[in-house]
């Protein structure tokens, strides 16, 4: 069965669309959809689907299995169990990967991916998901949100480092999914180069991430989710296609992928 593989852009494309799904849910949820995407678990039950719907349509269908709420500590005691599995695989079986103490043992993971393998549930990928990152109008993340962005980084880098030796079974994909309100935009160009320069500051904060973590692939995409707004500002409300009146908005979605072994992970089942 080695030859049933799954390629990460397929894994970060299914996360895209979970984004968008969550939003078209979303107007089912709230009657303020442009400015809160609540409950944060709605995403979650979203992406999940949007990755059992992937996974379903391919040859990985029965050997993947998609998960919520997993607690951190079991993903770890399930690593250690992988660990195992490694030592048996390798010349060295005295040599042992080595599992952190620290406050990745903590919480919850949002969505896990799990693959079966000689009677065993192996998790695989880890997705975070995050409502809204906040933005200052110089293109700044606040430091509440770039703190919590940086922890949850920084976790799921440990999760790829904890068995990262060539040709072993581990966490190999790991991803951070998230939304932008951009409340500063008010017409369409303005919206525009708002998105631009977002994507530069996650260029420039992922080239120090890529220097420090030379083994680890770092790829992300942002993009507008729904734009609402103006073509100029002598347009002082947007006018719907059937010449009514709407609320004006500019959503954004983001996904982060951070993997190894190029563009295929889980070859082994």
């Amino acid at each position: 069965m080695s030859n049933k593989i799954i390629n990460a852009n397929s894994i970060h494309y299914a996360l895209v669309k979970g984004l968008h799904d969550t939003w078209n849910e979303q107007f089912y949820m709230t009657d303020d959809p442009y400015n809160n995407l609540r409950p944060e678990y709605l995403t979650t039950a979203s992406v999940c689907y949007s990755l059992a719907d992937f996974v379903s349509s391919t040859q990985l269908r029965g050997y993947i299995i998609v998960r919520a709420e997993e607690l951190t500590k079991k993903i770890w005691k399930d690593l250690n169990l992988v660990k195992s599995l490694n030592r048996n695989k390798r010349k060295n079986k005295k040599k042992k990967i080595k599992f952190k103490k620290d406050s990745a043992r903590k919480g919850n993971t949002d969505i896990t991916l799990f693959q079966k393998l000689n009677g065993h549930e192996c998790p695989f990928a880890i997705i975070e998901n995050k409502e809204y990152l906040k933005f200052t109008k110089q293109y700044k993340m606040y430091s509440a949100s770039r703190n919590e962005f940086k922890k949850d980084i920084k976790r799921n880098i440990e999760f790829l480092n904890a068995t990262r030796f060539p040709n072993t079974i581990g966490i190999e994909y790991t991803a951070f999914t998230f939304f932008i309100n951009d409340t500063y935009s008010t017409t369409e160009t303005e919206s525009k180069d708002f998105l631009k320069h977002i994507n530069r500051y996650f260029q420039k904060l992922f080239s120090i991430y890529k220097k420090k973590y030379r083994d680890l692939i770092f790829e992300f995409e942002i993009g507008s989710l729904i734009m609402l707004l103006p073509s100029s500002t002598s347009q002082q409300e947007y006018i719907c296609d059937d010449g009514s009146k709407d609320d004006t908005c500019h959503q954004l979605y983001g996904v982060i992928s951070i993997f190894r072994n190029g563009q295929v992970i889980c070859g082994h089942i």
